[in-house]
């Protein structure tokens, strides 16, 4: 399984597109939060079933859940081994 972590896009999409196209295919895309509302656009732009996106310190203005809306630990793949620990939230 291959895994593509990011953060801090801050809405600015050109390191995160070069990532992208320099590691496809991936399996998962996870985005560590500070997407500025951008979920739908990093989404978008990966064939990948799961993308799972945090709630960064930077993301007052977006839609993903906060702490008191989801739990801070959550399995990511029921058939997997591998738990992603969030601080901030889930998406």
């Amino acid at each position: 399984m291959k895994i593509l972590i990011v953060s801090d896009t801050h809405g600015k999409h050109g390191n995160f597109i070069k990532a992208l196209r320099a590691e496809e295919p991936v399996d998962m895309l996870i985005h560590c939060g500070d997407t500025e509302g951008e979920e739908d656009f990093i989404r978008q732009r990966t064939s990948c079933l799961s993308v799972p996106i945090v709630k960064g310190n930077n993301d007052f203005f977006s839609h993903l859940p906060s702490d008191h809306d989801r739990k801070r630990r959550r399995t990511l793949d029921h058939k997997s081994r591998f738990t992603f620990i969030s601080e901030t939230g889930w998406s």
